[in-house]
């Protein structure tokens, strides 16, 4: 007897990058240099963030959504891109964040760059 499969629903196809992720990522490369105070080494945890790193993570929400088919465990979906961090073997938020300021025109140093830590 056959039975009638319902469509798994997939994420889509690796490379989309929407406008609307391209702003996001402007939005965070205007954001303010970091002013957190690096803990000791030993207590990394109790690491306390400033008001710039607060609004970073906030708007890397909505990023890591909106590029949830290109990304969607890795998390970070970007990072310093001189790091060598990959994700799950293929994913490269060092890539990833390349990729967006080469899309968004923008040329200024990286969030990293401009940390106070």
């Amino acid at each position: 007897m056959a039975t009638k499969r319902t469509p798994l629903q997939r994420f889509s196809k690796p490379g989309k990058i929407t406008p609307k992720a391209i702003e996001i990522f402007k939005r965070m490369q205007a954001l303010p240099k970091c002013t957190c105070i690096p803990p000791p080494p030993e207590r990394y945890w109790e690491r306390i963030s400033c008001i710039s790193c607060e609004a970073w993570w906030d708007l890397h929400g909505p990023l890591h959504k909106e590029l949830v088919g290109e990304t969607p465990f890795c998390w970070p979906v970007i990072a310093d891109p001189d790091d060598d961090y990959v994700c799950d073997g293929k994913h490269d938020p060092g890539a990833m964040y390349r990729e967006l300021q080469r899309l968004s025109g923008r040329t200024c140093p990286t969030f990293w760059d401009r940390r106070g830590i």
